[in-house]
């Protein structure tokens, strides 16, 4: 089979050379319709309560960004989101490992770290609909997107699972009837040269297709000393294929997506920035009185690199990150009466991964980790919805039923050598929910409503769980263990919502969110420790305000929040004595229900054209974090003073862009700046691995035909090469601190083509 990659390129190289050999024919395009004001800023449509309306009119703190935006801001990846929403940290691996697709997102201080197959994550991700049960795979290529809406707070009434911080809905863009398509070619710094494809075809007045097809490649910025080995390459592959068919008569629709997604990549990039404790049983302690000799000798800071970008990572055949994912969804819209109408969603997707790291970066062999994940999913929703008395009662009534199955072996080594603790683990968890949602917006006048929201959960995991003690293959967990454990939640939805003119939205919103507990993960001394923990919960009070002035010149909207966060989910290590680790063990590494956190803050974005052809876009975020009650077996680990990871308390981004016409066309001048204020990378709060304030700031720089067929464009992101923390690890007891880091300055230059009607 040839390399997709190749065919991608071929496919591209080919289209290019046939739509540059066509005539134009078409006139130019007129940008200005009748009676639209090209000062008024464009509105935005969303789905956020599974129904579309403009998102002015939505009582939820939410930013919506369109394909046209996405391009514009020259975002390629889900994990450059943050850059543009407020409360959002989006970022890619995971802190020992999971590799560069690997999602880490928190949305106003709750998320989730870890990213094994027993825990769930914080921030719900839904791709047409669809959740996605793992954070593998969820930095995504964005490809043909129609938009992707950020929601911020919890979602507990309309969304899948699992959506306690907030929902990232990611929806494609349908084929538009036309027959036609566009190729894009990218070059830039470390060889990085990606290609795009998407083609669209009427096959008859009801139906229509689109096929989307992207190839992305970029050398590392990163590499070890020892072995020359680079990291933080790209090599992936997408495509998505979308299947539009209606029929007005008998007022149906039905849309089939299928995506796949193909990475080879190097591993996570992890930098050696210092050793901690040398105390008797510690594994640099153990190491050097047992191994140390040549070449390498004892493991200390001397293995610290200058570089931020280099490591002295000496084991090559644990730098691997590859990815095969696949879904498909069938959506299926019918028009019951006029006033009543039914949706279905049914979705499967199946994900592989595999996933090497030579977690100390030092050429000792102190701490590696292989991980191999097979999953497959299955989800089914339907939806009953309407308006009655004379449309005054917009209504929904739905089902929700989620089945996920995960086979995974991980191999753990820690001083393999010595060795210490090393474990080859097999984990095959089931989970299976189902839920019973309604929501109700009732209009009391033409400016007050009220919405009403409740969904039951039931959830249920089951585990089979067998470990072995390497090399001498004691079993940790004997083989055939189980659990079973079962959680169930009402979470209520309430706000009420004041039209003060039609400019002008003020609500007051109550809602809960819930996120199931599991099982341990992270098994040490034996079954012991494969212990359950409990649900998160979170509840969220809410105002805010959606404004436009100026004749939608300016448009600003903003929020205050206050939530309860409970039962916060940390996994902490303690030696053998402390905490819930009992004398006998040497440590342990556990789950516990932690902590009672109080989260509260603002929110502001501003949108605003003083020009024609100028844009201005701010947002600013507040958070502030404060543990109330600690568990105190946690101690000193957690206390009162602890913060949130991954939740700065100031966060802004601010982006201008001028469209300048020209004689043949139009030139496009953007600068996005985005700030964020120091931050922990973890929930122990290491110092070694805190991120110290930053900003990031890109441009980009378009050449536009009159008739937009053709763009060329320059580009830079983080050109100000500003280095900064994206996951790090730090333990006393392996003796580590590492870190990862973003992406140095890069450049790059492109060209698209759209041709066709």
């Amino acid at each position: 089979m040839k390399n997709p990659s190749s065919i991608v390129t071929a496919a591209v190289v080919a289209t290019l050379a046939l739509a540059s050999g066509q005539a134009a024919a078409q006139d130019t395009a007129n940008n200005q319709s009748a009676g639209q004001d090209l000062l008024q800023i464009e509105q935005v449509i969303v789905t956020a309560r599974k129904r579309a309306e403009q998102v002015q009119d939505v009582p939820i703190s939410i930013t919506a960004l369109s394909g046209q935006d996405l391009q514009e801001r020259d975002v390629t990846t889900l994990d450059q989101l943050d850059r543009f929403t407020p409360g959002l940290t989006f970022q890619s691996g995971a802190r020992t490992g999971g590799g560069g697709s690997t999602a880490t997102v928190f949305i106003r201080g709750i998320g989730q770290i870890d990213y094994n197959p027993l825990s769930d994550q914080g921030v719900g991700v839904y791709v047409d609909g669809v959740f996605l049960g793992r954070a593998t795979g969820q930095v995504m290529d964005v490809v043909d997107l129609a938009r992707v809406e950020v929601l911020r707070g919890p979602q507990g009434t309309l969304f899948g699972k699992n959506t306690i911080g907030g929902a990232i809905n990611i929806v494609s863009a349908l084929p538009t009837g036309e027959t036609g398509g566009y190729v894009e070619l990218r070059a830039g710094s470390y060889d990085q040269f990606d290609q795009k494809l998407g083609l669209q075809l009427a096959v008859t007045d009801n139906l229509t297709t689109k096929l989307s097809l992207s190839n992305r490649r970029r050398d590392g910025y990163a590499k070890s000393l020892i072995t020359g080995d680079e990291f933080g390459d790209v090599d992936s592959q997408s495509a998505r294929w979308v299947t539009h068919w209606s029929s007005p008569e008998n007022n149906r629709s039905f849309v089939l997506i299928a995506d796949g997604t193909r990475q080879r990549q190097a591993g996570q990039f992890n930098r050696l920035i210092g050793t901690v404790g040398s105390a008797p049983g510690t594994i640099p302690t153990i190491y050097n009185n047992v191994i140390a000799g040549p070449p390498y000798g004892p493991f200390d800071s001397s293995w610290v690199t200058t570089g931020d970008f280099q490591n002295n990572a000496a084991q090559s055949d644990l730098n691997f990150n590859d990815l095969d994912v696949f879904g498909v969804s069938g959506t299926l819209e019918w028009e019951l009466t006029p006033d009543v109408s039914i949706t279905s969603i049914t979705a499967f997707r199946t994900l592989e991964a595999a996933v090497g790291l030579d977690t100390d970066s030092a050429p000792q062999r102190i701490q590696e980790i292989e991980g191999y994940t097979d999953q497959k999913q299955w989800s089914q929703e339907l939806r009953l919805a309407g308006a009655s008395f004379e449309d005054a009662l917009q209504w929904m009534v739905g089902a929700y039923y989620f089945t996920e199955e995960i086979d995974e072996l991980s191999r753990n080594r820690i001083a393999p050598e010595v060795p210490v603790i090393n474990t080859d683990q097999w984990m095959n968890p089931e989970t299976k929910t189902w839920a019973l949602f309604t929501q109700l917006t009732y209009d009391f006048t033409d400016k007050f409503s009220v919405t009403a929201g409740l969904r039951y959960s039931e959830e249920t995991k089951d585990l089979d769980a067998f470990s072995i003690r390497v090399p001498t293959n004691t079993p940790l967990i004997p083989a055939g263990t189980q659990r079973h454990a079962e959680w169930d939640s009402w979470t209520p939805k309430l706000s009420f919502e004041y039209h003060a003119s039609d400019s002008a939205l003020l609500y007051v919103s109550y809602a809960e969110g819930f996120k199931s507990g599991g099982f341990n993960y992270q098994v040490i001394n034996g079954i012991q420790d494969l212990q359950p923990y409990d649900p998160e919960t979170a509840t969220t009070y809410e105002a805010g305000f959606k404004t436009e002035w100026f004749d939608s010149r300016l448009r600003v909207n903003g929020d205050v929040f206050y939530s309860q966060y409970d039962d916060l989910q940390f996994r902490a290590t303690f030696s053998g004595g402390a905490g819930a680790c009992p004398p006998s063990a040497g440590f342990c590494s556990l789950v516990y229900n932690a902590a009672e956190v109080v989260v509260s803050g603002a929110e502001l974005e501003i949108t605003a054209r003083p020009a024609r052809g100028f844009d201005i876009f701010a947002g600013l975020a507040y958070i502030d974090n404060e543990f109330e009650r600690v568990d105190d077996r946690l101690r000193p680990t957690f206390s009162e003073r602890s913060q949130l990871p991954k939740t700065p308390e100031w966060a802004a981004n601010l982006g201008l862009q001028y469209e300048m016409p020209i004689s043949f066309g139009s030139v496009v001048l953007r600068a996005d700046y985005a700030y964020k204020s120091s931050m922990f990378t973890d929930f122990e709060n290491s110092p070694s691995i805190e991120q110290d304030a930053f900003g990031l700031l890109s441009l980009r720089a378009a050449l536009r035909s009159a008739d937009e067929r053709w763009e060329f464009a320059v580009s830079g992101q983080n050109v100000t090469d500003e280095t900064y923390i994206t996951s790090g690890f730090s333990s006393g007891f392996v003796g580590i601190s590492v870190a990862s880091y973003g992406l140095p300055a890069t450049w790059t230059a492109s060209v698209r083509y759209r041709f066709g009607e």
